[in-house]
């Protein structure tokens, strides 16, 4: 336990930001979404299966 808390300091005495991993990772998320319009705009969605459907539609059409 003594050790422990030895190696806890050295570690802070080295570099103080050494167990802020939440605070690193959430300022890594926000530089990741301002970079992404994507996500600034919403999700770009867009129909996937329509085209073929309207396709599959108008065959059907013509056959009858």
């Amino acid at each position: 336990m003594k050790q422990t808390k030895l190696e806890i300091q050295k570690a802070l005495a080295e570099d103080a930001t050494v167990y802020e991993y939440d605070s690193i990772y959430d300022e890594m998320q926000k530089k990741k979404e301002e970079n992404n319009p994507k996500l600034l705009l919403g999700k770009d969605r867009k129909p996937k299966y329509i085209h073929n459907l309207l396709k599959a539609v108008e065959i059907r059409k013509k056959e009858q």
